[in-house]
């Protein structure tokens, strides 16, 4: 996307690089990152977005350990 402003332009480029951890995929994206870099003018401010670590896929990050207990006080009352 190129934003143009007053007394310059932005570009700004969207990437999401492979998650699989095959070195020839790796290396062909980032040449065709790079080969759409040097397409974009060079008075153009660039701004590179993404998540360059990204890992796509179901975890188990959100599900408690099986050893995690859960405690709960419950408030005292004083007569």
């Amino acid at each position: 996307m190129r934003l143009k402003a007053k007394w310059f332009s932005y570009t700004l480029v969207n990437v999401h690089p492979p998650i699989n951890e095959k070195t020839e995929e790796i290396k062909e994206f980032y040449n065709l990152l790079e080969q759409n870099i040097k397409q974009i003018a060079n008075s153009d401010i660039k701004i590179i977005l993404g998540d360059f670590n990204a890992k796509v896929g179901k975890d188990n990050i959100h599900n408690p350990p099986l050893t995690m207990k859960v405690y709960i006080r419950k408030p005292t009352t004083t007569e």
